[in-house]
């Protein structure tokens, strides 16, 4: 799971400009629940990465030093974002169900911008900004991503693909009845490693179906993954620092599914390759020098 590029693509997305207190653009709070597809099936194929999937993070995009501060709606359990990359960010533990993330990390009282009661806040090093965030157990209806593959087939959970042949991938539908979605798609792996789309939605839509080759050539042997993120926007401010910063803060409910692949030659090369590699060995041994001493009269 990319944690912290898929924090990066959303703020990317929310095409925050830099506050006039240094860097920071991106300020996010989420509940992430995360899933791994084995298969084409989504009743079955579609499973928690690990027995504990859910697990919260807080992010301050585009500060790459310095320590910055989570405090949650109880006024007095902090924790510290530090430094990863171009931005502080905290990780929690994981936990065995949305319930138990909920009671560690609970709900803001309501997700209003400004907050008025109880809410999570966020503060640059030293306290120079702070962004009072919102964040609710509502997932908006948002379900989980789950791709559709052609171009290959699926074998043992990992879906098994010929460099040579386009790869399609389609995302099923994200529920909901209001705009308040995002969903961004990432491709990792040898010759493949970047961004694919990302975009914010409204209501039940499909959004996107794209070519793995979009994003780059894929080399045969390699191994690959996909990781699909849809975002439900429970708490969104232009403005997270109040100050015409033009910082933006932004509570989410998050689900991720990665996909496993493998990049594979044709049987047809595989095949061509060890006929060759057979008729190079039997020439080789036929053109062998015989070194054994000759007969002596």
């Amino acid at each position: 799971m990319k944690t912290t590029r898929k924090a990066a693509v959303f703020a990317g997305a929310l095409l925050a400009a830099a506050s006039a207190w240094g860097q920071a653009n991106t300020v996010i709070i989420t509940r992430t629940e995360q899933f791994v597809q084995t298969g084409p099936n989504s009743g079955t194929d579609l499973n928690p990465v690990s027995a504990t999937p859910f697990y919260f993070t807080a992010a301050i995009e585009g500060l790459s030093s310095g320590t910055g501060t989570l405090t949650l709606p109880d006024g007095t359990t902090t924790y510290s974002l530090t430094s990863t990359g171009s931005r502080l960010l905290y990780t929690s533990g994981n936990f065995a169900s949305a319930g138990a993330l909920t009671t560690a990390f609970p709900d803001s009282a309501d997700t209003a911008t400004p907050p008025t009661a109880p809410f999570y806040t966020v503060a640059t090093p030293g306290g120079a900004q702070t962004a009072a965030l919102g964040l609710s157990s509502d997932s908006g209806s948002l379900n989980a991503p789950f791709v559709t593959l052609t171009g290959g087939g699926w074998a043992g959970g990992t879906y098994v693909f010929n460099p040579a042949n386009t790869v399609t991938i389609s995302f099923n539908l994200i529920s909901g009845a209001s705009g308040n979605f995002h969903y961004n798609a990432d491709v990792n792996g040898a010759g493949l490693g970047g961004a694919g789309p990302s975009n914010f939605i409204a209501g039940s839509t499909a959004p996107m179906t794209f070519n793995l080759q979009d994003i780059g050539t894929p080399i045969a042997g390699n191994t690959y993954t996909i990781e699909v993120g849809y975002d439900y926007i429970q708490f969104y401010n232009p403005d997270a620092f109040g100050d015409s910063s033009n910082v933006t803060g932004a509570g989410l409910y998050e689900y991720r599914t990665t996909v496993n692949l493998m990049a594979v030659p044709e049987p047809a090369s595989t095949a061509a390759l060890l006929g060759g590699l057979a008729l190079a060995a039997a020439l080789w041994r036929r053109r062998k020098p015989d070194l054994a001493p000759a007969a002596q009269p």
